[in-house]
């Protein structure tokens, strides 16, 4: 059998595994070091260096450390009530706007996406905070739900974005130039769900009722003392990243080390909330490290049997255009999105995906950031959405799960929109990233 025969075989094991349920990590360990045994003709020794050498090598980095650091600034922010305060101020300020409530969701949940970084938890927290008071005043279950699953997907690109730092890691794209990759499509689908939500509202009260309480400009101001924890952390990372004061990995120590003062100082404090944010944290970035391993493991058997190779040069040499064939690759994780998490997709395709854009002479961030908003899509559809499930099981029996798909399919095109506008105008992507100040 031939080297590339091997590689595909190893990848069927790996995606075999994955469609079994074996945890990812292990997948990708599996087919990647099976795959090494043969092509070292048998030589368990020598396989077995590469499986005993790639844990080291792939996870003993500093710049990983960013990625436990910015997970426990999130959980810290978290316990901290800064979720809430987000929602609530943005109520306040938008509650006589039709679709009041929709829209303070999804701008707090953006807000707060500057402080956590993953989609699933944005989408968890505000289950709990605003579908409630949405299913209170009369909003419709379905669109109550769609709200939060979109709004937790602006958590993935609202930087600090958990994907971005393992997209990074991943291809050795700069992180800090990553998260500015993802602020203007952030702040643009916030605007677009929000006035779209507005719209909806405008023209059929029964699905999200405004509401008829008056808010004093006062009330709105007073709201605001809150809301200045978010904006405090956000400008440390942000604003240290985009001035070059900080690289990421500071940023995030700071960022960690400003949530945790935070924590003190508001009076939420206690220890059984920081052994739990502690516990969380480590029990993240431990699924997340072994994912990482696997991905190195997986991604030397595939540069080994020159499967990266072949596939890379097939697609060069199909006679497509570039961009034709990296719409290809925008679909395809759109669909892929259906089955498997971001991480696992990343790890799985950008040894074959990232090179040959690179080839393509393609802005490495506005490849990245299309590609994060293409998974993101994959969150929202059946069968495997995760952030329609993550808000279904944080919502209980409240919802069906229907309920919950059907509400997300009213944002399906909103993001297709998006993804068509930053194809053609790629400047959304990476004007911030362009501005970045480097360090001295």
């Amino acid at each position: 059998m031939s080297d590339i025969g091997i590689g595909v075989i190893s990848t069927a094991i790996s995606l075999l595994l994955l469609g079994l349920g074996i945890p990812v990590g292990i997948s990708l360990i599996s087919g990647g070091f099976l795959g090494l045994l043969v092509l070292f003709e048998w030589n368990l020794k020598q396989a077995l260096m590469v499986l005993g050498s790639s844990p080291y090598y792939s996870s003993a980095s500093f710049e990983l450390s960013v990625i436990p650091l910015f997970i426990v600034m999130g959980l810290f922010a978290m316990h901290t009530g800064s979720s809430k305060a987000a929602y609530t101020s943005a109520y306040k300020w938008f509650g006589r706007i039709p679709g009041s409530l929709g829209i303070a969701t999804l701008i707090a949940a953006a807000a707060f996406g500057a402080t956590c970084g993953a989609s699933l938890a944005v989408a968890a927290i505000f289950t709990k905070v605003s579908f409630p008071e949405m299913i209170k005043r009369g909003y419709n279950k379905s669109i109550a739900a769609g709200l939060i699953v979109a709004g937790g997907c602006l958590g993935m690109l609202i930087p600090p974005s958990t994907v971005a730092v393992i997209y990074g890691i991943l291809t050795g794209v700069s992180i800090g130039k990553l998260f500015l990759g993802g602020l203007g499509p952030g702040i643009f689908y916030t605007i677009i769900f929000s006035s779209a939500i507005g719209i909806l509202a405008f023209f059929k009260k029964n699905i999200a009722p405004p509401i008829k309480e008056k808010i004093s400009l006062k009330e709105k101001l007073i709201s605001l003392k809150d809301f200045w924890s978010i904006l405090l952390l956000a400008a440390i990372v942000l604003g240290g990243i985009y001035t070059g004061v900080f690289t990421p990995t500071e940023a995030a120590a700071l960022g960690a080390l400003a949530s945790f003062i935070l924590f003190i100082f508001l009076g939420k404090f206690s220890w059984r909330k920081l052994a739990d944010a502690l516990l969380d944290s480590a029990q993240t970035s431990v699924m997340i490290f072994l994912i990482i391993i696997g991905a190195a493991i997986f991604a030397r058997m595939m540069s080994l049997s020159g499967l990266t190779s072949w596939i890379t040069d097939t697609v060069s040499n199909s006679g497509f255009s570039p961009k034709l064939i990296f719409i290809f690759f925008l679909i395809v994780y759109i669909v892929l999105g259906m089955f498997l998490d971001s991480i696992s997709m990343m790890c799985i395709t950008l040894p074959v995906v990232f090179p040959l854009t690179k080839s393509f002479g393609f802005d490495p961030i506005w490849t990245a950031t299309l590609i994060i908003i293409s998974m993101e899509i994959g969150l929202l559809t059946p069968p495997m959405g995760l952030n329609v499930y993550v808000v279904k099981g944080a919502a209980g029996s409240s919802v069906t799960l229907e309920e919950v798909f059907r509400g997300s399919f009213f944002f399906i095109p909103l993001f297709v929109v998006g993804i068509v506008l930053f194809f053609f105008f790629p400047e959304i992507i990476t004007w911030f990233p362009s501005k970045m100040m480097k360090l001295p």
